[in-house]
């Protein structure tokens, strides 16, 4: 007993207790500080420009989400692009507690790859609320804006006219439309037809108005609804095959978008295992519609289109997708249905790059002021919208048809074209802070110190020291 008394209070025993229970406590504190940070994560950017902190719009539409969203992001492992992807969505995750995310390599995993229609690195598909957004360009305003577009509630409405022959959006043959129709009812969008000739007036929710391939003219009071339409800042989508002009030339002349009795052939499609009658759109012009869009596009018998040189005040026209130079716009139509073939005539056709889908945009007419009687000036009058009208003509109707819309990016090429035209492209726009260099300025004497101390003095510390231990040890020898 009095051993076991000794070895209580002995030093060594008080010196190993304290030093034990110091350490449990540690531990303690340690596990109950890893616990708070887990359950309550915090953090803090403290560059100046704030470049790793979300912006107040993005924190907003994060807070509000109360679904869950899963993203999934298809990179190559161990690569740049996708640990600054993960650095992103984890920012995104710590505001949204209801948004999981998980990485596939498309390398490994081909088929998740093609189930989702992935076809590059860098792919992003965000899905909730049973849909689903897809971005190939990972940063804050694409991801935000996918998010937004998942979580509205209100669908906007796309119209396609009926009457004159148009493919139809409820035929599920070969040359109809049903696939356009799921498509965009996937993206959230409701589809109607829409038969001008017993309405007035395009109906005031119309996001965009489509009319695809129509095989009869247009009377007069239907053009004239489309004219009003896209006067006061409408969005019209107009596809046109060949020989067949749906009483819309002079119409769209208007606008500074003509059209022509030719058919375009293209040689390079038989590269592609495909008829020299099926043009590859291989050259897209910088716009938001084929903004990171690089893939081929098939275009099966069209017609070109060309920019009328003189159109009224307001008229903007844009090329946006053409052929390759090798493809040329063939005027002997006649010789090429009797004997199916055909040669460029430089004095007749028109040679490539061949433009088959164009862009006019129709600024409103500036707002003016009445006069009184007296002269005095009155309320500014006009009855036109501000936004801007937006016609998109294509030189075929074909390529988004059942047959042809699933081949290469015919399907997506079209889908951005209406996206684009019912403003779901972008529904905001973030402006990231840029940052600020600040540039350091040097007096005359803080620049000679800057050249002296490194480059001079401290060379000459380190040759006197060793000098100085040399001759003490020279000394002691």
């Amino acid at each position: 007993m009095e051993g076991k008394k000794k070895l209580f209070h002995s030093r060594t025993f008080k010196y190993g207790s304290n030093t034990a229970l110091r350490t449990v406590i540690f531990t303690a504190i340690l596990v109950f500080v890893v616990l708070i940070v887990q359950n309550h994560p915090w953090r803090v950017d403290l560059t100046e420009s704030k470049e790793f902190t979300l912006t107040d719009q993005t924190q907003k539409i994060l807070k509000s989400i109360k679904i869950p969203i899963t993203i999934k992001a298809f990179y190559q492992e161990a690569t740049r692009d996708r640990i600054k992807a993960q650095d992103l969505l984890d920012t995104y995750k710590y505001y949204c507690p209801n948004l999981k995310y998980e990485f596939i390599d498309p390398d490994r995993h081909p088929e998740i790859a093609k189930h989702y229609d992935v076809k590059t690195y860098g792919t992003v598909v965000v899905e909730g609320a049973g849909r689903k957004q897809t971005i190939t360009l990972l940063n804050e305003e694409n991801l935000t804006n996918a998010l937004m577009k998942l979580i509205q509630t209100k669908k906007k409405v796309i119209y396609f006219v009926t009457g004159h022959g148009e493919a139809s959006i409820n035929d599920f043959d070969k040359n109809g439309y049903s696939m356009v129709r799921r498509e965009l009812e996937k993206e959230n969008y409701e589809v109607k037809t829409l038969d001008l000739l017993h309405t007035e007036k395009i109906p005031d929710d119309a996001s965009v108005v489509i009319i695809n391939g129509p095989k009869k003219a247009l009377m007069k009071p239907e053009i004239e609804t489309l004219r009003k339409y896209l006067d006061s800042g409408g969005k019209l989508i107009v596809m046109l095959d060949p020989f067949y002009d749906g009483g819309l030339k002079n119409f769209l002349k208007d606008y500074g978008i003509g059209i022509k009795n030719d058919i375009v052939i293209d040689k390079l499609s038989r590269v592609f295992g495909g008829s020299y009658l099926m043009p590859v759109i291989t050259k897209y012009t910088r716009h938001k519609i084929t903004e990171n869009f690089n893939i081929a596009t098939f275009f099966p018998e069209s017609r070109s289109l060309t920019k009328v040189e003189k159109t009224k005040p307001g008229i903007n026209v844009m090329l946006i997708a053409l052929t390759s130079s090798g493809a040329w716009a063939e005027t002997d139509t006649k010789t090429l249905k009797e004997k199916n073939t055909a040669s460029f005539d430089p004095n007749q056709d028109q040679q490539g790059p061949v433009c088959l889908v164009m862009m006019s945009e129709v600024t409103p007419e500036k707002k003016t002021e009445k006069k009184d009687d007296t002269g005095n000036k009155n309320k500014k009058e006009d009855n036109k919208s501000d936004k801007k009208g937006q016609l998109v003509v294509f030189g075929d109707t074909d390529f988004a048809n059942n047959t042809y819309f699933g081949l290469s990016g015919n399907g997506d090429f079209y889908l951005n074209v209406i996206n684009y035209l019912a403003q779901e492209e972008n529904l905001i726009t973030i402006e990231r802070p840029t940052k600020k260099g600040k540039p350091l300025i040097l007096t005359s004497t803080q620049s000679r110190m800057v050249f002296l101390i490194p480059l001079v003095l401290v060379p000459l510390f380190v040759v006197l020291c060793g000098l100085a231990v040399f001759r003490v040890r020279r000394k002691q020898k």
